[in-house]
């Protein structure tokens, strides 16, 4: 997979549904980028996230 991932397959990745990503977004809590319109997420932040998750 590439570095940036979209809102699906950060779900995916996250093993969440959409809407709980998108509260993880609008929270801060998950970094995200727009590019071209889309909403994209970093693989490297998606995988800082869930360590933080992991430790806490």
């Amino acid at each position: 997979m590439s570095g940036a991932l979209t809102i699906d397959e950060t779900a995916d990745y996250l093993r969440v549904c959409r809407s709980t990503l998108y509260k993880l977004l609008r929270s801060g809590d998950l970094k995200h980028a727009k590019v071209a319109g889309r909403t994209v997420i970093r693989r490297v932040d998606a995988e800082t996230f869930l360590e933080k998750c992991l430790v806490a």
